[in-house]
């Protein structure tokens, strides 16, 4: 990232077309330009399985930026992991972990990917956006259920025997009312997705500039 081709200003860093690649030689994402304001964090929402934390460290990738797993920083502050905490401990609990993780969070120049659940936290929420922007990667149930498998040890939170759609319809409302861009990732690689949200991020008021 230090050698991405740059101008800065008190307010932006402007990127001018830059080219990513992701596990491979060639690259993925070609020759893109666009500028963030500094200091500009952006904050991931989203469904479990809408490859918030897998979008989020290409996005990282491609600004130049840290990236932060919320659910990693839960399962170290408590030494469990996710399912682990909700067996043991219960839904309340872990609700009030993840707001507390969230809303304490100091990040700046970072992509940061949160739990499916962390949009039950309004502190948390309030938090996310007085930092960044928060984007929410809106993925279709049907691609939902062929994404997550592993439902029982995945550590979702939700009421006994909710299923998938379920918990899917009581959070989409959430997700909506905290976006501050909306990004479909039914479809598409994983490169492709990163940069729709980077396009859309230039017609934000976070970004200055339009991308090539």
């Amino acid at each position: 990232p230090n050698d991405f081709p740059r101008r800065v200003t008190d307010d932006h860093i402007r990127f001018e077309k830059v080219s990513f690649s992701y596990g491979g030689v060639k690259p993925t994402v070609k020759d893109i330009s666009f500028s963030l304001r500094r200091g500009q964090t952006l904050g991931i929402i989203g469904a479990t399985g809408s490859g918030k934390s897998t979008v989020g460290v290409l996005l990282a990738k491609m600004l130049g930026y840290s990236f932060v797993d919320t659910d990693l920083i839960i399962q170290q502050v408590e030494n469990k992991k996710l399912y682990e905490i909700l067996r043991d401990n219960g839904t309340e609990y872990f609700a009030q972990v993840e707001n507390s993780v969230c809303k304490n969070l100091q990040a700046n120049r970072t992509v940061i990917a949160t739990g499916g659940s962390a949009v039950y936290g309004a502190e948390a929420m309030a938090h996310l956006k007085s930092i960044g922007k928060v984007v929410y990667l809106k993925v279709s149930l049907a691609e939902l259920n062929k994404r997550v498998k592993n439902f029982e040890t995945r550590g979702i939170m939700r009421k006994e025997g909710q299923t998938l759609e379920e918990i899917l319809i009581d959070r989409e409302h959430l997700y909506e009312k905290y976006a501050d861009i909306t990004v479909n990732c039914s479809r598409g690689s994983l490169s492709k997705n990163a940069e729709k949200i980077i396009k859309l991020l230039n017609k934000s008021d976070c970004v200055a500039g339009n991308s090539d």
